[in-house]
């Protein structure tokens, strides 16, 4: 199994488990001087970000993961991702909703469409009814996020607008002026 033997180079990162320092970012500074006091001190490089020690039970379910993902390629997985995203800006676009996301460019987006219906108050709306219909969003910003990835399909893209068609937007050009200043 190629991807076991990657997770063993992980073991052999020469990471020192017993000098990472625990909460020293959420405990605040007298917690780093007593930590620091007492001989530990943070790494030079990105591992003093580390906060804690490997989930080695993870392992298990992780490696398939990694396989499926080598499997099916990361840029079929771009690829795939860019398709379901046209297939929402396309409807988002139809239905006269604001996108807030960059998609002028295809080298600006990413799996992620934040748009609105017109008002916070209309968002977190439209939020709530597709999360009623099992349609899971996430608020940001006081806009919906969606973010598609390669095991979604047409047919949740579709579902997703189908829900949108019949909540009607709010009148959207004080929000794109708003959204454009960001």
């Amino acid at each position: 199994m190629r991807v076991a033997g990657q997770v063993a180079e992980i073991d052999a990162s020469g990471v020192d488990w017993s000098r990472v320092v625990f909460h020293c970012f959420s405990e605040g500074e007298a917690e780093m001087r007593l930590t620091r006091m007492s001989g530990a001190d943070l790494r030079k490089d990105g591992r003093r970000y580390e906060t804690g020690s490997i989930a080695y039970s993870l392992f298990d379910a992780w490696i398939p993961g990694l396989e499926l993902l080598q499997e099916v390629g990361i840029a079929a997985i771009y690829q795939r991702v860019l398709s379901l995203t046209d297939q929402i800006i396309s409807g988002l676009r139809s239905k006269k909703y604001a996108i807030a996301s960059p998609v002028e460019y295809v080298s600006e987006r990413s799996a992620i469409i934040s748009f609105g219906a017109g008002s916070a108050e209309a968002n977190s709306g439209l939020h709530q009814r597709l999360l009623q219909q099992g349609i899971h969003t996430a608020m940001r910003d006081g806009r919906i996020r969606v973010s598609p990835n390669f095991f979604n399909n047409e047919t949740d893209i579709e579902r997703l607008l189908d829900a949108m068609a019949a909540y009607r937007p709010e009148p959207v050009s004080k929000w794109l002026k708003d959204t454009q200043q960001l």
